[in-house]
């Protein structure tokens, strides 16, 4: 069984997949996958976020063979909801306009869904104390406004997305040993 993580930014995502992989021998598909910086440097070069999601998808399908559980901390869904955020503007080339082109190109093909989402519902502000940040105009991460924008995605859009597979909204604001105690009794069923 896959299980994505998704959330806003400090919403707990990597604790919980760490927690998941070292004390309950789950599979982890770490955040980050592939070398960022190296992709950039290509002369045919590709968005390395959305390379790194097709590659996140590969290996969390080759490590099922090893784990009864694989975890992914965010997928696709998060490179989604990051452009629909920074700039939300499907009547020009936006670079959410991007993303949904390359998601409805690539799914199924290179993107594979999960067998189930766990969505981190967070308040923006216990976001901010659990990373200990502060808002910054400057950062998409810290921005309120991106914030607001990635939530409203989260909250309106995605439950609409993949309808096969299936949605659980949990609260990051429970102690983080009853969060992975419903996953588990997700993976129980």
């Amino acid at each position: 069984m896959i299980i994505v993580l998704e959330g806003l930014p400090g919403a707990g995502k990597t604790t919980i997949a760490e927690l998941l992989a070292k004390e309950y021998s789950f599979g982890l598909v770490e955040q980050i996958v592939v070398d960022v910086n190296e992709i950039k440097k290509q002369k045919d070069f590709k968005n390395p976020y959305f390379i790194n999601d097709e590659n996140k998808c590969t290996l969390a399908r080759k490590m099922c063979s090893k784990h009864q559980h694989v975890v992914v901390d965010r997928n696709y869904i998060s490179t989604l909801a990051f452009n629909y955020a920074v700039r939300n503007d499907p009547e020009h080339h936006s670079s959410f306009t991007i993303a949904r082109k390359w998601y409805l190109n690539s799914f199924r093909k290179k993107l594979i869904p999960p067998n189930l989402y766990i969505y981190l519902r967070s308040p923006i502000k216990f976001c901010f104390i659990r990373k200990n940040r502060k808002p910054s105009p400057r950062s998409p991460w810290t921005n309120n406004y991106c914030l607001k924008k990635m939530k409203h995605f989260y909250e309106n859009i995605f439950p609409l997305m993949e309808p096969e597979v299936p949605k659980i909204s949990i609260s990051s604001k429970l102690p983080i040993k009853k969060v992975i105690k419903i996953i588990l009794l997700q993976c129980l069923e």
